[in-house]
């Protein structure tokens, strides 16, 4: 069957649709002929299939001449839009298929013809022009981590392991806003005025509770209770504060950061104070 013979006989079946569409509607959509959104949907029906004849037409112009560039751009929307499956399919006798994998590969067995080399470099260029994007988003995202952190307080090398989630972490934590003298200002900026002297760390025994304590029945309990204090870990950045030593509590996140000496006596850690 010649293509010529093919969008005739397409076109002839248009006088026929009207009465199929309503079966449809009627079967798919359990719709009475009367109601409006029967009518809705009909009219849309309609609208879509008068605009197949000249489809059609270009189609087989396009396919006389040849010019399977065009051609392609004609159809490389067949899944997306209906008007084009429903001519797709009907002129080619080929499903459009449901995905733009499956219209691409319909089209290469209906022409005989792999995509126009035209169109191939253009998605290897999109697909080349989105790597690089992404790869710009994750350069600029390091570099705003690392402006930051462009302090002498914090570890360089540290700094670049972070992952970006740890990196959100840390900058919340920083970010967070208290009162120092009377001033409010974000932790990072109070840290990165003090005269630092080094870091360190601590069990966890300073916040043992009597009361909770006294609350557990056995033995056991409150063996694990003391236990899980001294295993327990808090951190802090050392700091002079007019001749006399201070220290500000730290999250873990933070202390990593802190280009600082770690000045934590280990034995110290496991000593049973609790």
């Amino acid at each position: 069957m010649s293509v010529d013979f093919k969008s005739k006989v397409i076109v002839a079946r248009l006088a026929k649709e009207e009465r199929s569409i309503q079966e449809e509607l009627r079967k798919f959509g359990h719709l009475e002929p009367g109601s409006e959104e029967f009518k809705r949907r009909f009219k849309k029906e309609m609208d879509t299939r008068r605009g197949i004849p000249e489809f059609v037409s270009r189609t087989v112009e396009l396919r006389k001449r040849e010019d399977l560039e065009r051609l392609y751009e004609l159809m490389e929307n067949n899944t997306a839009n209906r008007m084009t499956a429903f001519a797709f399919s009907h002129f080619t006798g080929v499903p459009a298929g449901t995905t733009n994998k499956q219209g691409k590969q319909a089209f290469i067995d209906v022409f005989g013809s792999a995509i126009p080399d035209v169109y191939r470099e253009k998605e290897e260029a999109a697909a080349r022009a989105e790597a690089q994007r992404v790869q710009e988003e994750k350069d600029a995202k390091r570099q705003a981590m690392l402006d930051y952190f462009d302090h002498p307080l914090w570890d360089r090398a540290a700094v670049e392991k972070l992952t970006p989630i740890q990196f959100a972490r840390a900058k919340k934590s920083l970010d967070t806003l208290h009162s120092y003298d009377g001033v409010v200002m974000t932790d990072k900026r109070a840290y990165e005025g003090l005269d630092v002297l080094s870091k360190s760390r601590a069990n966890k025994c300073s916040k043992f509770s009597e009361r909770t304590y006294n609350n557990f029945i056995s033995s056991g309990e409150r063996s694990d209770y003391r236990a899980k204090l001294l295993k327990g870990r808090l951190y802090f950045l050392d700091w002079n504060d007019n001749g006399r030593e201070a220290a500000y509590g730290i999250s873990k996140t933070v202390f990593e950061l802190l280009a600082l000496k770690d000045v934590t006596n280990e034995e110290s850690l496991s000593e049973s104070l609790c």
